[in-house]
């Protein structure tokens, strides 16, 4: 009885054997920054030795580990600099012969920078990484579907699980807490309770990538890549995880995941299983509400907190919205052009929402700008066959589209990330599924 057969695994030794390694010291880089450094460097080697594909995919495993993935507590991520030399590199192979999307994106670029320059400064670091993130999406969805979505769908998920194990180490020798603290919240009375994040912040920004990674399991168990035992043993580290953070959106987003696993079996046409997910799910739901799944209790106790408070279920972010919707209606020159990115919140307050942070600082223009944009990179059709999409297709967009209406995700490190998959997701052919990267199965 084999648990785990990898196929064709020694073609991907070298880039997990990189990966092992640069996670590691990006570890012990919260001991000392010299390992950082390393780490850096190593990156680069393997961006200048390996094909666009695998660097993408080192990327995607790193990602969730870039909030400590730097010198020092107050200094920018080493990523954003990796990145921005990948995109570089990218632009020479091409040699500077940049697509018309290519182009746009150096419109958008212009954009920006023109109206924070009106706006009296220019903050170059979010410039350069709004504009890097962009091109490093429109490079990365170039590839052939079918030849790299396992490996990165994979690399995403192992990167969430590994970087939520790396708080752990959390130590002495390890000073993670140094460099990210995990956020308190009042319970009443002086007490204070600690939220899990993973390597992040904010356990809201934590959970999305859980989210995602839940539903690329999902994806993959649809596309007979991942078998139902397997997909069950990688889904429970991250359904604890999302626990653990006590986040109500992370409950409410696992009662999604949990109606795509319904329908990937109906889909699937396994019957049984769609029936016996139904009623299990259904137990489960009524267990957690109850309390009898001790682990959520922690989330029932903040929406029992919120219910009775003024703040309501979504922690006063309906207020925020309308604070900051009144004011951009209310000036026609932010309505139409923004506040420009130098302006990430109003009165000390963010939007706690990426729709109104892209209509708050870019306007009517720099938001159609972005749409279009993103738009023209998504119309890169590589669905097979241009088949008919399936509801599974749509999955990551919509967990993505909902999310981010409580997220001001617009500055952040990870939606370039989060938007390659879904554009991976959104295309993929789920017509006679082969097995052929990695399969968990007895």
């Amino acid at each position: 009885m084999r648990l785990i057969r990898l196929y064709r695994i020694e073609n991907n030794f070298r880039l997990i054997l990189y990966c092992i390694i640069v996670a590691l010291l990006i570890l012990f880089g919260t001991y000392n920054n010299f390992f950082s450094y390393v780490a850096a460097l190593l990156m680069m080697i393997y961006m200048g030795s390996s094909s666009e594909d695998d660097f993408v995919t080192m990327m995607m495993f790193i990602m969730p580990m870039a909030n400590i993935f730097k010198p020092s507590a107050g200094s920018a991520s080493l990523m954003t600099y990796i990145e921005l030399l990948f995109v570089v590199i990218c632009i020479y192979k091409r040699k500077w012969k940049l697509n018309n999307n290519s182009k746009l994106i150096l419109v958008f670029a212009f954009y920006v920078v023109f109206l924070q320059l009106l706006h009296g400064g220019l903050d170059i670091t979010t410039t350069i990484k709004i504009i890097v993130y962009l091109l490093i999406l429109n490079f990365a969805c170039e590839a052939e579907l079918n030849r790299v979505y396992k490996k990165l769908f994979f690399a995403f998920i192992f990167g969430v699980i590994v970087s939520s194990i790396m708080r752990y180490a959390d130590s002495n020798v390890f000073r993670i807490s140094e460099i990210i603290k995990m956020k308190e919240e009042h319970v009443g009375y002086g007490i204070y309770e600690t939220r899990f994040s993973g390597l992040y912040g904010d356990p809201n920004y934590y959970v999305i990538n859980v989210i995602i990674s839940a539903m690329l399991v999902i994806v993959l168990l649809r596309k007979n890549d991942i078998s139902t035992l397997g997909s069950g043993i990688i889904m429970l580290p991250l359904v604890y995880f999302c626990a653990i953070t006590r986040s109500k959106s992370a409950l409410l987003m696992l009662a999604i995941v949990l109606m795509f696993l319904v329908l990937t079996y109906f889909e699937r046409r396994q019957y049984f299983l769609t029936f016996l997910a139904v009623i299990i799910g259904a137990t489960l739901v009524v267990f957690v509400v109850s309390g009898y799944i001790s682990i959520f209790s922690g989330t029932l106790d903040r929406f029992s907190r919120t219910s009775e408070s003024s703040f309501g279920v979504t922690s006063n972010r309906t207020e925020i919205w309308t604070f900051f919707i009144k004011y951009i209606f209310e000036r026609i020159d932010v309505l139409i052009f923004g506040r420009s990115m130098l302006f990430y919140m109003l009165e000390g307050r963010v939007t706690h929402n990426t729709y109104i942070d892209i209509l708050y600082e870019l306007g009517i223009i720099g938001g159609l700008l972005l749409i279009k944009i993103l738009y023209d990179i998504f119309s890169k059709n590589n669905t097979s066959n241009n088949e008919k999409r399936t509801i599974i297709n749509y999955s990551l967009l919509i967990c993505i589209v909902i999310m981010y209406a409580f997220l001001s995700e617009l500055q952040y490190f990870d939606p370039p990330f989060h938007l390659l998959l879904c554009y991976y997701v959104l295309n993929l052919s789920f017509k006679k599924e082969q097995v052929s990267f990695v399969n968990l199965q007895l």
